[in-house]
């Protein structure tokens, strides 16, 4: 309701089914890049490090350590495009069994992913481990650079609609309508956008 208050945007709600190994997901979200060309926001919502069994309740918890190292790795292969390292998440660090117990919350990073055609941008809006153990980085992929040269900006921020209601007033369905973005320049893809939730 932050991103769109009338709630005027048709929704559809996909769930995962976590018995399924992670390059099946991938490979089933690479079938929903077609999606893009009609407009289509994808939107993925989960942590890329999410411990709850780990969480320190102090907002300036530090990161663990092997948070920290998983949060790296991840956003390091997002920001390369190496997708074979995202997809086979439980190699990325050798504790990566603590930033990952269980595969659902990490699972739309690769949904997000797949769509990335190639020499696409990305870029990390919402970055930061929370209370230790809970990554916040957010992946947008079609949101890249803006002309001349200014790059969408990179906050710490517990929500992704807050940054995007602030770094963008225009309405995200800009974004999905096919006639150009905030910044004037024509919109090709519907963009695609995952959020660590909190």
């Amino acid at each position: 309701t932050h991103v769109f208050p009338d709630a005027d945007v048709p929704v559809v709600q996909l769930s995962l089914d976590a018995t399924r190994p992670p390059r099946d997901h991938y490979e089933l979200a690479a079938r929903l890049v077609p999606l893009r060309d009609e407009g289509v926001l994808i939107l993925g919502s989960g942590n890329v490090v999410h411990n709850l069994g780990m969480m320190q309740w102090s907002e300036d918890a530090p990161p663990y350590d092997w948070a920290q190292r998983f949060s790296t790795a991840a956003r390091d292969a997002v920001l390369s495009g190496a997708h074979e390292r995202l997809i086979a998440y439980d190699s990325l660090d050798r504790e990566a069994h603590r930033s990952v117990p269980t595969p659902e919350h990490y699972l739309p990073l690769l949904y997000v992913l797949a769509q990335q055609r190639p020499g696409e941008p990305v870029s990390l809006p919402v970055e930061g481990i929370e209370y230790g153990s809970i990554d916040m980085l957010s992946v947008a992929v079609g949101l890249g650079p803006a002309q001349g040269g200014q790059a969408v900006p990179t906050v710490s921020s517990r929500s992704w609609s807050a940054w995007a209601l602030r770094a963008h007033p225009t309405p995200l369905s800009r974004f999905t309508s096919g006639s150009s973005r905030p910044n004037g320049r024509p919109n090709k893809h519907a963009p695609c956008v995952t959020c660590g939730s909190g």
